[in-house]
């Protein structure tokens, strides 16, 4: 089977900053550094087999983000289709949190070319 690599950041926009006091008026994308990630079968809650590399070696569903840069990644078998879904903090994954993010950048990824 083809295997496809999917990979990026654990990240939200829409966030307020504080300047000098006072909030700024400009949304900043925020990082989430040591999330957990974790890999679905697109529409299902049921967990994905997912690699840490081309050759299958296994890799642990979910899994954290890295802890400073917030990068994530693996691989997994390009004939399905998967949803990614972020717990942004501690405690239960709320819909709040962030939801089910990027599932049509993850339909087009792996994607039949």
């Amino acid at each position: 089977m083809s295997r496809g690599h999917l990979q990026g950041f654990a990240e939200q926009g829409g966030h307020t900053v504080v300047v000098s006091g006072n909030n700024s008026t400009t949304k900043f994308q925020e990082s989430y550094p040591g999330c957990t990630v974790t890999v679905f079968l697109a529409g299902t809650t049921t967990a994905a087999t997912i690699y840490s590399d081309m050759a299958g070696t296994s890799k642990s569903n979910p899994f954290t983000s890295d802890a400073t840069t917030a990068y994530w990644d693996f691989y997994a078998e390009s004939t399905a289709r998967y949803d990614v879904k972020f717990e942004w903090g501690d405690g239960a994954h709320s819909d709040v949190h962030g939801g089910w993010l990027l599932p049509g950048v993850m339909r087009w990824m792996f994607s039949a070319k």
